[in-house]
């Protein structure tokens, strides 16, 4: 019987990465809009970023499965913010498809309610 391992969204071997860090309607609500928008933007990309290099890793280490976050892009379902995850993200999340794909390495995902992508 082979059992193989995954783990769910970080890895404590990566110094200072987090690919979930998040931003909440809350936050975003208390300041000006073009602020909010870059800000919720610019935490998805570092996130993004995050996820990359756990996969990197993962890829490196023969680690095959791997949940992403589900605050991976804040606030992108968000019906008030309305954040174009596609046009924002569409490098790095090919890049994150693509690194996966080859290896036949699957990526789980779970979704909360306004805080994912």
């Amino acid at each position: 019987m082979i059992i193989r391992l995954g783990f769910v969204s970080m890895a404590m071997a990566i110094f200072n990465n987090t690919p979930s860090s998040t931003f909440t309607y809350k936050l975003f609500s208390q300041r000006p809009r073009e602020e909010a928008m870059q800000r919720a933007i610019d935490i998805g990309r570092k996130n993004l970023a995050a996820t990359l290099r756990i996969l990197y890793y993962n890829a490196a280490h023969g680690i095959r499965l791997f949940r992403l976050s589900s605050s991976l892009i804040p606030l992108a379902t968000h019906p008030d913010v309305q954040i174009n995850v596609a046009g924002e993200n569409k490098r790095r999340a090919s890049e994150a498809w693509q690194l996966r794909e080859p290896a036949g390495n699957p990526l789980k995902y779970a979704s909360e309610s306004f805080h994912t992508a």
